[in-house]
């Protein structure tokens, strides 16, 4: 992918309004906000930082690494929740230190792609320019989000555990019971499907990367 090319996540909390503890909120966001910006530091070209209200964004120098730090934000805010769009183009303004200074077609496709996510009530939405690439993404995530509309709490921790873990026993280790009632978790949770998902949409993003 061309080197002018930049990816632009913006997010957007779901209901903050309604909370009654704002402040954990708030703090919440900004410790897994410093998180991401030093996990994903070397990618980041702009890190993330809040740029109105409850709205944040950052800049990325590639879009191959951006399903993987949406999901981290997923996984770090919750039970929280926030829609996220994704957006890539060119710039048309330098790089500076915060992105609310910044314009560009990255810039309006992420503010495209996450007005897109609130009127759908999505979470997660790509708008790369690219209509089959767009198509197929956004469609295997909405399959995604259909399958963990009815996932509990138990059931995101002990998917993630097993994506951090790598197998089946240290989870149970880890959770404190036995294999077969982490088996059954996932099993109900559909997770293998998730996991070929979730490995479909990287694929796409490498193959547009790369090109």
């Amino acid at each position: 992918m061309k080197k002018n090319i930049y990816t632009v996540i913006t997010g957007d909390l779901i209901s903050s309004k309604e909370v009654t503890d704002r402040a954990s909120l708030q703090e919440k966001v900004r410790t897994v906000m410093s998180d991401i910006n030093k996990e994903f530091n070397s990618y980041l070209v702009v890190p993330f930082n809040f740029t109105a209200g409850d709205e944040f964004q950052g800049l990325l120098s590639e879009i191959g690494v951006s399903f993987d730090l949406a999901q981290r934000w997923m996984r770090g805010l919750f039970p929280w929740r926030a829609r996220l769009g994704v957006g890539v183009g060119e710039l048309s303004t330098p790089v500076a230190e915060t992105t609310s200074s910044m314009d560009g077609q990255c810039f309006h496709r992420a503010r495209e792609a996450i007005e897109v996510a609130k009127k759908e009530k999505r979470y997660l939405f790509y708008n790369i320019g690219d209509f089959v690439l767009d198509t197929s993404i956004n469609m295997i995530i909405l399959l995604m989000e259909a399958i963990q509309k009815d996932w509990k709490e138990i059931h995101y921790r002990r998917y993630w555990l097993y994506k951090q873990l790598g197998t089946l026993k240290k989870v149970a280790i880890r959770e404190g019971v036995s294999r077969q009632a982490v088996v059954k978790t996932l099993k109900v949770a559909n997770y293998e499907a998730i996991l070929e998902a979730e490995k479909s949409v990287r694929d796409l993003l490498v193959t547009f990367q790369s090109k």
